[in-house]
C-alpha cells in the first residue's frame, strides 16, 4: 500500500494528491489519501509513506516527530526519515552553502541571543533585512527590517524566542518573482515562477501570488541542479531561487512537503508515480 499523508485540516488531501493517487491507481498500486494526525497508522514493512500536505505539522511538532519516526520504522518513508529530520529545520540552508550551493547569503540568530540588525545591514550590504523561524512554513512568523527604519544612532538590538535566520531581502523577489523547480530521483521535471501580489514579498499563493509553469533560464536551472547534487538523495525535492540579475540564489530547498504544482505537468506526475511504484515493489 501506498500512503499520502496529508492533515486533518485537509483530510481528503489538495488538487494534486488527487492526480498522484489516479497516477498510482492507474498502475494497480494500491494507494490511499490519509490524515498524518488522525486514525491508525501501523503500517507493515512493504508498506510507502508519502509525505505530501502535512501542512500543520509546525503546530504539532512533538506529534510529528513521533508519527514520522514510528512510521519509518514499520515502513517506507519517503522522502527518508533522516532527510525529513535534517530539512525541517532552515539551518540545512548553511549546510548547503558550504557544499557550494549559490545560495542567498544567510547568518543564524539563536535563541534569546542579542541581534544588532545594524551589523547585519552593514554585512550584507543591504537596506532590507528578512526573518525568519529556522522551523516553519507557509511564511509563518516572517519579518522585514529596513535601515530607514532604524532609529537613529540605534543599532537595532533584538532577540527571539527562537532561532532565527537573517538574509538581505533580494529586491528581485518582489519585481521577477520566485522560481520553483521540481526534481524527481535527482532529474529535473518542470518549473513554475510565482510572482508576489504588489507590495508583497511571499511567493504562496493563498497570499495572492500570481503562479505560472515557465521554462527556467539556464543560470537558475543551473543553481537548481547544483544545489540538488550538493544535498541529499531524494524521491522528490522543489527548489526554489531567485534570480537576482542574471545570477540565481537559492532561498530553500523543499524535501518535506512540497507543493509540487502537479496541475498540468503530467509528465512529472507520471515520473513520480514510477518512482513511487518502483520504491514499493
Amino acid at each position: 500500500m501506498i500512503h499520502l499523508a496529508t492533515c486533518s485540516d485537509h483530510p481528503a488531501g489538495v488538487p494534486e494528491d488527487d492526480l498522484l493517487l489516479d497516477a498510482l491507481s492507474s498502475r494497480s498500486q494500491a494507494a490511499a489519501i490519509r490524515p498524518w494526525d488522525a486514525g491508525d497508522w501501523r503500517l507493515t514493512s512493504g508498506d510507502v509513506c508519502v509525505i505530501r500536505s502535512t501542512w500543520n505539522y509546525v503546530d504539532k511538532r512533538d506529534e510529528f516527530a513521533v508519527w514520522r519516526r514510528a512510521v519509518a520504522e514499520r515502513g517506507r518513508l519517503v522522502n527518508p526519515l533522516e532527510v525529513i529530520e535534517w530539512n525541517i529545520d532552515k539551518k540545512y540552508l548553511l549546510e548547503l552553502q558550504s557544499r557550494g550551493a549559490p545560495t542567498v547569503p544567510t547568518a543564524l540568530v539563536a535563541e534569546g541571543v542579542a541581534c544588532r540588525l545594524e551589523e547585519h545591514f552593514a554585512a550584507f550590504g543591504c537596506e532590507e533585512l528578512v526573518v525568519k523561524p529556522t522551523v516553519g512554513a507557509g511564511s509563518s512568523g516572517l519579518e522585514i527590517h529596513s535601515l530607514n527604519d532604524l532609529e537613529p544612532n540605534a543599532d537595532g538590538v533584538r532577540s527571539w524566542t527562537y532561532d532565527v535566520l537573517l538574509q538581505p531581502l533580494v529586491p528581485a523577489i518582489r519585481t521577477e518573482g520566485e522560481w520553483s523547480l521540481v526534481f524527481v530521483a535527482g532529474v529535473f521535471q518542470h518549473a513554475v515562477r510565482k510572482r508576489p501580489a504588489r507590495g508583497d514579498i511571499r511567493s504562496q499563493p493563498e497570499f495572492g501570488a500570481n503562479v505560472t509553469a515557465e521554462t527556467p533560464p539556464r543560470q537558475v536551472l543551473d543553481a537548481a541542479e547544483q544545489t540538488v547534487k550538493a544535498g541529499p538523495v531524494t524521491t522528490f525535492a522543489r527548489i526554489d531561487l531567485v534570480d537576482n540579475g542574471g545570477t540565481a540564489l537559492l532561498m530553500e530547498a523543499e524535501y518535506i512537503e512540497p507543493q509540487l504544482f502537479l496541475e498540468g505537468q503530467p509528465g512529472t506526475v507520471r515520473a513520480l508515480a514510477e518512482a513511487l511504484a518502483e520504491l514499493h515493489g
